[in-house]
């Protein structure tokens, strides 16, 4: 999949514009990082990859099943085995069953050694009990399982556990499911080594308690949900854990869906969710919270590339997100510690009620807001005379990269705003009923630079007066789609900007303007030398040629360049 690098250039902004961080207190019940999380335990027999002894072999041929010992039941073809063991298991069928009824104790392994079955008739493997099944896909060997759509017996899965089952080995099972899921369990599900491939007209893999998963490799096409882990009847249950692995996914409902907490400590996902007759369909999605620790993703979405209804911590890890819809989407809180984040397509690129940027690249193009928050509002309490409620969300900017491009809001938050670090570059709206920033009570800056650029209109805001670090808006008396450049009196440059769209209106604020020191604001012209350009942001050269706009000196917290025209600016939220 697509590897994506950092400019050399935005490591030095993050080590410079990083603040202490934000004391807010949090309203979900995220950890500060993903490093906290308890990794599963897996049982000694979990791991084995290779089984050197059997206690039967069974081999299979169609209109035939023979053993190699008489502890296992045959009856024409279906298999029974009601006892603990190994089980090998060999040759073709186009017609067989095996079932598992053992005791509650019995621990049941089934070594796939290039076996090929199909059941006309329910699952190939029906496990209905036992206290484990482990199936051991037996190294360097290809196998492959069966159901039938036409089946007269109505069955979950081509292979169902209403027990704990395992899968180990490093070889490889394909697993067609014409009839509903590919692997189905009641209890918690473990996938180590493996390389599995399912076709399944329904969910690929489903469990009810937990999914692990270890270094595994899963190709899964699905009519449903990729993967789904829930549990209906105990709200404590339903997480996925994925340690590592490789996963390609094509799903017409969600990628991978947990009912409570989805961790990914890393791996490599290509997930396509959704399909064109539905607007369902999300990428990864936790009724609980989202935590990832590293990775490569690569999403397309129909719905929210990332959901959570409660909250998301990324700690790190590459994102390529293409959605219709929001692409990270939490409903309580978001928190980014780090990590690469492109998102090329999206409805809104981050929503949450509160989010918290602490560091890394994020890179945002959207057709709506670029970062939006939401929720706190009562809207009971909107009016004709009150058809915006001021809202509770917040953000918080501590640190990291973040560049916008939208048609809309670049940062629309229904609360307040309060920025102590990083680099945020927005190139906004067209439009001037939209705004580059838009916040219902504040936006207090007090470290980190901004550089917002957008229409001239009611919509577009300023920060607040509120703030501890100085800025200052130009505003021209035409559209423009020249370079911005402003320098000190004595030529020092602290901005170079050639915003992705036109525009009338710029706001910017950086630690370096100073009461002590005067300005000049220049349109057009070019840089020399330049090193480094992200999305117009210039990072380094030499400027020359532009036209001199005015000169300013940074004597307030708010200053202004030019004149805007009264009736465009939006009155101050009372």
């Amino acid at each position: 999949m697509k590897k994506f690098t950092y400019l050399f250039i935005i490591f030095l902004f993050l080590t410079l514009l990083v603040s202490c961080g934000s004391q807010n207190d949090g309203i979900s019940d995220l950890p500060n990082s993903s490093s906290t999380i308890e990794e599963p335990t897996y049982d000694d027999d979990d791991l084995q990859d290779q089984i050197e002894y059997m206690d039967t072999t069974i081999t299979f041929a169609d209109g035939m099943i023979s053993s190699t010992s008489s502890d296992v039941n045959i009856k024409d073809n279906i298999l029974t085995i009601d006892h603990a063991g190994t089980y090998e298991l060999t040759g073709f069928s186009s017609d067989a069953q095996l079932i598992i009824d053992a005791s509650s104790s019995d621990l049941v392994t089934l070594v796939l050694n290039n076996i090929n079955l199909t059941s006309l008739n329910g699952p190939v493997i029906n496990i209905l009990n036992a206290d484990k099944v482990i199936i051991n896909v037996k190294e360097n060997t290809e196998n492959q399982l069966e159901d039938s759509s036409t089946s007269s017996i109505d069955h979950q899965a081509v292979i169902f556990s209403k027990d704990d089952l395992t899968f180990n080995g490093t070889g490889k099972l394909l697993i067609n499911a014409n009839y509903k899921n590919g692997i189905d369990t009641n209890d918690d599900l473990i996938i180590i080594n493996s390389t599995i491939i399912i076709n399944a007209s329904n969910t690929a893999i489903k469990a009810n308690n937990s999914l692990s998963v270890t270094n595994a490799v899963l190709t899964l096409t699905a009519g449903n949900d990729g993967i789904h882990v829930e549990n209906n009847e105990d709200s404590s249950l339903g997480n996925i854990w994925i340690e590592s692995g490789l996963f390609t996914i094509q799903a017409n409902g969600d990628g991978i869906s947990s009912s409570l907490d989805l961790y990914i400590m890393d791996g490599i996902f290509d997930i396509i969710s959704g399909s064109i007759s539905t607007t369902n369909g999300k990428g990864l999605k936790a009724t609980h919270n989202i935590i990832i620790s590293s990775g490569n993703f690569n999403i397309i979405s129909i719905d929210d590339a990332i959901h959570s209804n409660s909250g998301i911590l990324i700690d790190g890890g590459e994102f390529n997100l293409s959605t219709n819809d929001d692409a990270i989407h939490s409903d309580d809180e978001l928190i980014i510690n780090d990590g690469i984040i492109y998102i090329v397509k999206c409805f809104e690129g981050l929503e949450s009620y509160v989010t918290k940027i602490k560091g890394g690249y994020i890179d945002i193009i959207s057709s709506d807001d670029g970062i939006n928050g939401s929720g706190g509002v009562n809207q009971s309490e909107a009016s004709a005379f009150n058809p915006d409620p001021i809202g509770t969300a917040s953000l918080f900017i501590e640190g990291g990269t973040i560049m916008i491009n939208t048609m809309s809001d670049g940062i629309d938050i229904n609360g307040s705003v309060e920025m102590s670090g990083g680099l945020v570059v927005i190139s906004g709206p067209l439009d001037g009923m939209q705004g580059a920033i838009d916040y219902d009570t504040s936006f207090n800056i007090s470290g980190g630079i901004l550089v917002a650029s957008g229409a001239s209109g009611r919509e577009q805001k300023n920060p607040s007066a509120t703030s501890t670090q100085k800025s200052v808006t130009v505003y021209l008396d035409t559209s423009c789609t020249q370079m911005i450049h402003i320098e000190t009196i004595n030529g020092e440059t602290l901005l170079s900007y050639i915003p992705e769209k036109a525009y009338q209106t710029l706001v910017f604020s950086s630690p370096d303007l100073t009461s002590t020191n005067s300005y000049k604001v220049y349109i057009g012209g070019n840089i020399i030398d330049e090193t480094s350009n992200v999305h117009g942001y210039m990072i380094s050269g030499s400027y020359t040629n532009g036209t001199l706009f005015d000169s300013f000196t940074a004597t307030a917290i708010l200053n202004t360049v030019g004149t805007p025209t009264i009736t465009d600016i939006r009155p101050p939220r009372p």
